[in-house]
């Protein structure tokens, strides 16, 4: 082997030592450190900064043997530039994967509260074709208000019949867990949030790759990957994410010069507007950019940006009119939605409230650098962004950014960090932004500045995941078991025809123990004990399902009341998990209670209960 061989040989080798080091770091960083046996020889590792220091070590060898090669230039032979090439491609995919199954591990595989239920639920009904489900009880009660009462979380009664439940949530993600059901049966529909987190790994480095080279898309995909919230909503079965990955691979694809990708990524907003309606009017900002272009074309090319535009909107066009067909059916109006009047949702007085918690949040879990690097988004200039064949596209994903910030600063308040999840569709523009402001001063002093920019994605990275696991986000999944293990408590301990007062359980009752639900928190307070005598009257045994906090606020809506004594002894059965969840008979039956634990090595996923609700 030639003499510049060997050394760039080394470098390549010095490069993959100094990765798999900082892989090593991070691993500790996450999950701790532990102890293996080979060869009956014990290795333990629990010092996360030695694998830190090892892996600067060999960072600095890489940049000394390559001190002298200019940044742009090729490796000498093609068998290091295939293995270059090869390592290129191998690191996004590499890191996609590995983020999708990290939160495919650690996700929560179960149905519990209102979010995870009303998609869940509705993905069966979309396989069985179809989205309103008639409860024949609520024409027979005679307390006031019966539709509510019947009312599981994430459903909503029907606006033109009572008895008829609909589902408040939009149909996106619910279609996508039905597909998936269908091709694999029903516990993986909670496969659908992992897989499209992993399609947000992949596209936030397209972007970002766009934006400025290899190195720029793939700390941007870490960036993206690594942030506490985008960990924390990539767990449950809930929209962001997949929202965010339909957005960003529209984007991705929006770079092409092919018509076909053009309507591939109208599909794909498409997909994003299915999945969250609410920020369907942003599909303005891609159409807008492609009609620029046609007044930018010359003659001869002018024809085929229009090709472009129209090949756009005809993608773009079958979410809005499911979208207004779904709303026309279920809510009686193509404008209106599963949350009913939106005017209360939305207004001005939140506006400069929010950004301060939202801004203050984005500091807190990212460090102030996004803040610093988004704004060069606004900045279309070749001195910022000489990788850009055009920089108005820039000042798309600019906009595009801001708008999702502006929606949601005008929307309601909410008062903890993990709100930011409403604003991670802006994470793939917001973090590639970062990454150029990172990388940029590499052009200036080269290789060095490069390691530098590196090394500070990296902390942050490893900070995001110190931050994650000090919120208890890996243990999640473990923490949302309770719903799958009491409803099947309540399955084991109840009658067929039981009615079961409840209100955060109100679905997973539903879905696991196939037991009618009835919200306690709807019911009329004056009308607890003559509804029990109904119901008893009736063959249906009465229970009560809460959580401590809800018994409290049982006993206090309905102190009153003659039933509520029977909250006030032993419960019939207690399940003993992450939090404590007591069954009260409130036909009087008490204690001692049986106790219910999850099982030693529980189900990584309860399929739902083939029984109809009575």
């Amino acid at each position: 082997m030639r003499p510049a061989n060997g050394r760039q040989a080394a470098a390549t080798a010095a490069q993959i030592l100094s990765v798999l080091s900082f892989i090593w770091f991070l691993s500790l960083t996450a999950f701790g450190g532990g102890a293996v046996r080979v060869l009956g020889i014990l290795i333990t590792s629990n010092n996360r900064w030695r694998p830190f220091e090892i892996g600067a070590v060999f960072l600095a060898l890489h940049l000394f043997l390559t001190r002298n090669v200019p940044a742009g230039q090729p490796p000498v032979t093609s068998r290091l530039s295939h293995l270059r090439g090869w390592a290129r491609l191998a690191a996004p995919i590499g890191l996609a994967i590995a983020f999708s199954w990290l939160t495919a591990s650690y996700s929560a595989r179960s149905v519990g509260g209102s979010d995870s239920y009303g998609y869940a639920s509705q993905a069966e009904l979309w396989s069985h074709g179809r989205l309103a489900v008639r409860q024949p009880i609520v024409d027979l009660v005679p307390w006031p208000d019966a539709g509510p009462t019947f009312t599981p979380l994430g459903y909503t009664p029907s606006p033109g019949a009572e008895d008829v439940l609909v589902p408040t949530y939009s149909p996106g993600l619910p279609m996508l867990m039905a597909l998936a059901r269908i091709i694999a049966g029903s516990c993986a529909i909670f496969n659908v949030v992992p897989i499209c987190a992993g399609i947000l790994i992949l596209s936030s480095y397209g972007i970002g790759k766009g934006l400025g080279g290899h190195h720029v898309g793939l700390a941007s995909a870490w960036l993206v990957a690594t942030s506490p919230v985008v960990l924390f909503v990539s767990l449950s079965p809930m929209s962001d994410v997949p929202a965010a990955a339909a957005w960003a691979t529209s984007f991705w694809l929006l770079q092409s010069e092919a018509v076909a990708t053009d309507l591939c990524a109208g599909l794909a907003i498409s997909v994003a507007i299915l999945v969250r309606p609410n920020l369907a009017p942003l599909a303005i900002f891609p159409l807008a950019w492609r009609l620029l272009n046609v007044s930018k074309a010359t003659p001869q090319t002018r024809r085929r940006e229009w090709v472009r535009v129209c090949a756009l909107g005809a993608g773009i066009a079958p979410g809005v009119i499911v979208v207004a067909l779904l709303n026309w059916h279920l809510y009686g109006s193509p404008l209106q939605s599963g949350y009913g009047d939106l005017t209360g949702l939305f207004s001005g007085h939140y506006f400069a409230s929010n950004v301060r918690r939202y801004t203050g949040w984005l500091v807190t879990t990212q460090t102030v650098l996004p803040l610093l690097g988004w704004p060069i988004l606004l900045i279309a200039s070749r001195r910022v962004w000489p990788a850009v064949r055009d920089t108005s596209y820039v000042l798309l994903l600019g906009l595009f950014s801001i708008s999702v910030w502006v929606l949601y600063c005008l929307y309601s308040e909410f008062d903890a960090w993990w709100y930011l999840r409403f604003l991670v569709p802006s994470w793939p523009m917001i973090m590639g932004a970062t990454a150029q402001l990172l990388f940029l001063p590499s052009r200036h002093v080269g290789r060095v500045g490069a390691a530098v920019a590196l090394l500070i994605c990296l902390a942050i990275g490893a900070r995001g995941i110190r931050l994650s696991k000090e919120q208890v986000l890996l243990d999640f999944g473990r923490g949302e078991q309770k719903f799958s293990t009491a409803a099947t408590m309540v399955g084991e301990y109840t009658e067929p025809d039981s009615v079961i007062f409840s209100l955060l359980h109100s679905g997973s009752v539903r879905y696991y123990a196939a037991r009618q639900t009835l919200r306690f928190d709807f019911l009329d307070a004056a009308w607890l004990d003559r509804a029990v005598t109904w119901l008893r009257n009736h063959g249906m045994h009465a229970y009560l399902l809460a959580e401590d906090e809800e018994v409290g606020r049982f006993r206090e809506r309905f102190a009153s009341s003659r039933t509520v004594s029977t909250v006030q002894a032993d419960p019939f059965v207690v399940y003993l998990g992450s939090s404590r969840v007591r069954l009260f008979d409130l036909w009087g039956r008490s204690g001692p209670p049986i106790l219910v634990k999850d099982p030693r090595n529980p189900e990584r996923c309860v399929p739902p209960a083939r029984v109809k609700t009575p």
